[in-house]
C-alpha cells in the first residue's frame, strides 16, 4: 500500500512539473524596469496557454500584476490582479471562454515595473 502511494505522488509530481512544458509560451514584449522607484527590478513574469487554461510564471515572489485578456474586438475576457506568494510560483488557473481559432492580447503590467503586451491564438 504504501508502494503505490509513493508511485502515485510521483507520477502527480511528474505531471505538474511537465505540464507546464506542454503549454505554449506567449511572446510578450514591452517596458519592464523601475525607472519610477530605485530599486530591484524583478524577473519579467512569463505567460503559456494550454487550450483554455492560462498560467503566470514568477521567478520571485510578487504582488499586484494585472492580467488583462482581450479578444480581437477589444472586449475583455479577463481581468483581475494576481500575485505570486513564492519564488518560482506559477499561477495557473486562469480558466478563459475562448473561441476556436480566433486572436487574443494579453496585457501583463504593473504599477511600479511596466508593461508587457502579448498575442495569442486559440
Amino acid at each position: 500500500m504504501k508502494n503505490l502511494f509513493i508511485k502515485t505522488m510521483l507520477l502527480f509530481s511528474f505531471f505538474l512539473v511537465t505540464s507546464s512544458v506542454w503549454a505554449d509560451r506567449i511572446v510578450t514584449e514591452g517596458q519592464w524596469d523601475g525607472k519610477r522607484k530605485r530599486i530591484l527590478v524583478p524577473a519579467k513574469p512569463t505567460a503559456n496557454i494550454e487550450g483554455n487554461v492560462l498560467s503566470i510564471f514568477f521567478e520571485e515572489a510578487f504582488a499586484n500584476l494585472y492580467v488583462c485578456v482581450t479578444d480581437s474586438e477589444g472586449n475583455i475576457v479577463y481581468a483581475n490582479y494576481i500575485s505570486a506568494p513564492s519564488n518560482n510560483y506559477t499561477y495557473d488557473n486562469i480558466v478563459l471562454t475562448l473561441s476556436q481559432g480566433e486572436t487574443y492580447r494579453i496585457e501583463l503590467s504593473h504599477v511600479t515595473y511596466g508593461l508587457l503586451v502579448g498575442t495569442f491564438t486559440y
